[in-house]
């Protein structure tokens, strides 16, 4: 809760174990999720959101100034291990797992076919009532919720559209990022990576492969 809070989702009363895995009384906002997330992109800084960049009178004096202050709420390296994992979601099915991710098939491109690097989320409520989807490059971070809104009683969302909230991220962040050329998130020298092999959880070793 106090991470939350720090990421501007203030829940002081929510402190029940459920929320661990979302589950949350009061719900969230695509606004709040977009802006939580920003944080792993933004090196762990966090800013408020806002909607204008500044406003000026008829001479020109800036009457609101909106540019972005920055907090800092994990650390630097903290952040890139996240950027790492949430890769892990957008990626195909390779060799070492057979599996693909929750949201393969949907990384992100410019226009001449070059990859952007891209991580993402996807979340459904019981029953498949909520699907969600926060997904983010080094440039932009995106989010979106599909369902209906079930005020006189629980509608499940189809299975044909269980992937719709990432379709829909998909379409847009494609266009967005259609004139930028591909980029990675920042790694800072002081995180040490390893292979690890997948069959054991230790270090590999030359006879892991086997």
């Amino acid at each position: 809760l106090d991470y939350l809070k720090k990421v501007g989702i203030d829940r002081p009363t929510e402190n029940y174990v459920s929320i661990a895995l979302g589950g949350f009384n009061q719900g969230m906002s695509p606004l709040l999720m977009a802006s939580a997330y920003s944080v792993f992109a933004n090196n762990g800084q966090y800013s408020d959101p806002l909607c204008y960049t500044k406003v000026v009178d008829v001479t020109g004096n800036v009457i609101l100034d909106g540019a972005p202050k920055f907090y800092q709420v994990y650390r630097p390296e903290t952040a890139a291990i996240m950027n790492k994992l949430l890769v892990e979601p957008m990626t195909p099915a390779n060799s070492a797992f057979g599996q693909g991710g929750t949201a393969s098939g949907f990384q992100i491109k410019n226009s001449d076919g070059k990859l952007i690097t891209t991580c993402g989320k996807t979340g459904t409520a019981d029953g498949n009532r909520d699907k969600w989807f926060v997904g983010y490059t080094p440039y932009y971070v995106a989010a979106v919720w599909y369902g209906y809104d079930g005020r006189l009683k629980t509608i499940n969302i189809p299975k044909p559209d269980y992937m719709n909230s990432v379709r829909i991220w998909f379409d847009v962040m494609s266009k967005v990022h259609a004139d930028l050329e591909p980029k990675d998130f920042y790694m800072p020298p002081t995180v040490v990576t390893a292979k690890v092999c997948i069959s054991t959880g230790k270090l590999a070793t030359e006879y892991c492969k086997d």
